[in-house]
């Protein structure tokens, strides 16, 4: 009798087990799924530098929506350390959360401290916090030379 309970208790556990590892399994796949549709989801924006117009991933922020409602805009941005240009806004943005990105790639579109707007160039190891991730240029072929080594006129638009 004794063996017989020991057995029904292993093969309760067992079952409860089963059922858990399935449950989690089920929600880390509907977690994934989600991410991913996230990713395709994401706003678009177009970023205009003299004749080469560049077409920006916006990521799902309080900042970005912000900037968003702005649109269009025309700005002259200045160059940076050869790896960035920026615009200081009249007017700053609303921020969540800010962070110190390890490492900044070309093109991505930041904004830092709330009130400047960056558009980076150059892939480098980052030091400096207070950044908000606003998006990216899927393809950056052609920016560094768009930019050039000077200021620049850029425009921020709605895609089509």
């Amino acid at each position: 009798m004794r063996n017989q309970n020991a057995t029904e208790h292993v093969q309760i556990r067992i079952f409860f087990l089963v059922c858990l590892l399935f449950i989690s399994g089920a929600l880390m796949a509907q977690g994934t799924g989600n991410k991913a549709a996230e990713a395709q989801e994401l706003l678009t924006m177009k970023i205009t530098i003299g004749n080469k117009t560049f077409i920006a991933k916006l990521y799902d922020n309080v900042t970005t929506k912000a900037l968003t409602a702005r649109l269009p805009m025309t700005v002259e941005m200045s160059e940076l350390n050869r790896k960035e240009k920026y615009f200081n806004l009249l007017k700053a943005l609303p921020v969540d959360s800010a962070e110190q990105p390890s490492t900044i790639h070309a093109g991505e579109f930041m904004c830092w401290s709330s009130n400047c707007l960056v558009l980076f160039y150059t892939t480098f190891k980052n030091s400096y916090s207070g950044y908000v991730k606003l998006g990216f240029i899927e393809d950056n072929a052609g920016l560094t030379a768009a930019l050039g080594t000077e200021s620049v006129q850029v425009t921020f638009s709605e895609t089509d």
